[in-house]
């Protein structure tokens, strides 16, 4: 992959900031969108001063084992489809996700993603087939790409996609003392990502460090986004799945990285990407989260009041 740079004096992002001043939403203070946002801004307005990079399709990362969350599970050695079912990769609270290896018409390891066995309610369902939905529209080399999409026997929808050992983008700069350029060149990664769900109609909702895996591979570093699990449709053709998959009011994505109108449960749109973005930045660079309450309930009402401290207060060496 071509490398990308940028420079921390670039001045379209310095332009970015005074942009972003007159664009915050109407009925929040300018003063909830300071840094965090403006690094979320900063990415995406770079994004036409730099050359475009050519795509590795050979990368092959999805979701990450974590050896805890392994638990048993009697779908275990079973096929579905033409999947034949190894392990556990990640539980949660609407599916499971397993490594499997396809059998037909060929043979590799992917991920496969099921509801959860007696969660077939019209939410789940619904929040289920809109995020397949929105990794089918995608054609990403750092989105993960979905195989197949399927559904069982006894009528339990399913995909498959790209398998990964991939760590979570700060879990992997932390380890690996990624220097600040390299930091802020995935960050514009993310949003190049990002800005092809938006142009696609999707609206991801719950970016963060967990959902962007990075790994080494030969020529630089690979990057996957994931998780679209909440993902919201802006054009119309899934709104039916989307209207019974989120209601307006109800709260939707992590605490520590939703913007303050996603945290209010008010309509959303691509916006609430861009301020997760400038959050995971603010993570990158000072390994704290903007917000930085441990409680949910009280992360989100500083989403609506607090005004979020200079990246400079955290680490002095960064550019004001």
């Amino acid at each position: 992959m071509a490398a990308e740079t940028v420079s921390a004096s670039n001045p379209i992002a310095v332009q970015s900031a005074s942009i972003l001043i007159n664009q915050s939403p109407d009925g929040f203070p300018a003063a909830a969108y300071n840094d965090a946002t403006v690094a979320g801004y900063v990415a995406v307005a770079i994004l036409p001063a730099i050359d475009s990079a050519a795509s590795d399709d050979s990368q092959n990362i999805a979701h990450p084992v974590a050896p805890n969350q392994i638990a048993v599970d009697p779908r275990i050695g079973t096929t579905v489809g033409n999947y034949y079912i190894k392990s556990v990769i990640a539980s949660g609270g609407m599916g499971t996700v397993y490594q499997a290896v396809q059998c037909q018409p060929v043979r590799r390891t992917v991920a496969l993603k099921m509801i959860r066995r007696g969660m077939t309610d019209e939410s789940t369902l619904g929040r289920f087939l809109a995020e397949r939905q929105a990794l089918a529209v995608m054609d990403h080399p750092d989105i993960a790409q979905v195989f197949e999409a399927n559904t069982t026997a006894d009528g339990n929808p399913y995909f498959s996609m790209e398998f990964c050992t991939g760590e979570p983008i700060d879990r992997y700069c932390r380890k690996n003392r990624l220097d600040l350029a390299s930091r802020l060149n995935l960050v514009i990664r993310i949003a190049r990502a990002i800005q092809q769900a938006h142009s696609r109609g999707v609206i991801h909702r719950d970016l963060k460090p967990a959902n962007i895996l990075v790994s080494h591979c030969e020529g630089g570093l690979s990057l996957k986004m994931i998780d679209f699990g909440i993902a919201k449709f802006t054009d119309g053709q899934w709104q039916g799945g989307d209207r019974e998959a989120t209601r307006i009011g109800e709260l939707v994505g992590t605490p520590a990285y939703m913007s303050p109108e996603q945290a209010s449960g008010i309509d959303i749109d691509a916006r609430t990407d861009v301020f997760a973005i400038g959050a995971i930045l603010f993570k990158l660079l000072t390994d704290s989260t903007p917000l930085l309450s441990k409680n949910q309930n009280a992360t989100v009402d500083s989403n609506l009041s607090t005004v979020i401290e200079q990246l400079s207060t955290f680490v002095p060496t960064i550019p004001s």
